[in-house]
């Protein structure tokens, strides 16, 4: 035929003869060049924590390309540059089109997979008295074989263990940053909240006479809806009452301690001196007749009464 298709794998020349109706002839070549395609390298399958990025494309992608496309451009920084920045959201297969000066284009592809973020869990938000401790973190904190990292650290026992004990002295927000096996992070956060210790008024010291009695506590003895309990309990009333009455034998030292509707506690102390009865001594039995007198009482009647 005039015109025929050259598909050729190497450069070749081709030589037509033309031979015309009385048979004369005449020849003429034309040299098909077959240029290479260029060299393409997508570079190695990646696997990165999702949230994260990675750089795609070889070292070089391409030694002869003068443009590059890259598909999909979901993820990509740039989709015609030699190695874009890909940051995927699911797993993804780039292919990059590479043209060299020729025209001539070659493809190649690389996949970018995605670890999963470790699921993380603080624990639930906590409340201690001052001076207090507990364990944070959740049950558990992150999956097994993860690294853990709390802070602030320096209320805690440990912080880098999954449930560490914290002694804050503050209203404290701590975090933890989980690293699970493949590398993958992620974090949470717990709060710590100091409440506050509860009033404890035990009252003023009493003083009273053996075999009296008195009442005991504030006005209040502590706030509304706390629980008491006094000690000790010889010579109360009640030991769980706000104001027990107090009939002790001796002077003694009664502790009351107050514990709010959120468990902390407080202590004050109130003194009941017991002052012994005055001796007495109305005298010995007497007789006497009908019109004389005769005085009673003891030597002395005694020694203490004023009255």
């Amino acid at each position: 035929v005039s015109n025929p298709t050259a598909n050729p794998t190497v450069t070749t020349d081709y030589t037509v003869t033309v031979t015309s109706g009385v048979g004369c002839s005449s020849t003429d070549i034309v040299r098909v060049t077959v240029n290479p395609n260029p060299t393409v390298d997508a570079g190695v399958d990646q696997v990165i924590c999702n949230g994260s990025s990675v750089v795609i494309g070889g070292s070089p992608t391409s030694a002869t390309a003068i443009t590059y496309s890259w598909t999909p451009i979901t993820g990509l920084n740039n989709a015609s540059i030699s190695n874009p920045v890909a940051s995927p959201t699911t797993r993804t297969t780039y292919t990059v089109l590479v043209t060299d000066a020729n025209g001539c284009t070659s493809t190649d592809q690389v996949v970018v997979d995605i670890n999963a973020s470790p699921v993380v869990s603080a624990g639930a938000d906590q409340s201690i008295c001052p001076g207090g401790s507990i364990a944070i973190g959740g049950s558990p904190t992150g999956p097994i074989g993860s690294t853990y990292t709390w802070s602030p650290s320096a209320s805690l026992s440990n912080s880098t263990v999954s449930n560490p004990i914290a002694s804050p002295l503050v209203n404290t927000i701590y975090t933890v940053t989980v690293t699970d096996a493949n590398g993958c992070t992620a974090t949470d956060d717990v709060e710590v909240t100091i409440n506050a210790l509860p009033s404890a008024d035990a009252g003023t010291d009493k003083v009273i006479c053996n075999g009296n009695t008195t009442t005991i506590g504030g006005s209040p003895t502590g706030p509304s809806g706390a629980t008491y309990a006094w000690s000790p309990t010889t010579g109360l009333s009640s030991a769980i009452v706000s104001n027990p009455t107090a009939n002790p034998t001796i002077t003694t030292d009664y502790t009351v301690t107050v514990t709010s509707g959120v468990g902390c506690t407080s202590t004050d102390v109130v003194r009941v001196t017991v002052n012994p009865n005055p001796t007495v001594d109305a005298g010995a039995d007497q007789t006497v007749c009908v019109g004389f007198s005769t005085p009673i009482g003891g030597s002395p009647t005694s020694p203490t009464a004023t009255s």
